[in-house]
């Protein structure tokens, strides 16, 4: 059972790291938004919530967002 927990958590952070390889780092200042950020970078706001796994559009100042490439 353990190796099966082990084998569950490297997938995981690989799935990780693979989701941040093709992204850049953004760190939110006063007054952005998620729609501001997502206008900016020209992606939607629910890749950016799916991705960053936010619940909401509320974007507190330093922040770390990825921002998905291409």
């Amino acid at each position: 059972m353990e190796q099966k927990n082990n084998t569950a958590q490297r997938h995981t952070k690989q799935a990780d790291n693979a989701r941040e390889a093709l992204c850049i780092c953004y760190i939110a200042v006063q007054g952005d938004t998620l729609s501001t950020v997502a206008s900016r970078f020209n992606v939607s706001e629910e890749s950016l919530l799916r991705l960053n796994r936010i619940e909401n559009a509320l974007l507190e100042p330093g922040r770390r967002l990825l921002i998905p490439l291409g």
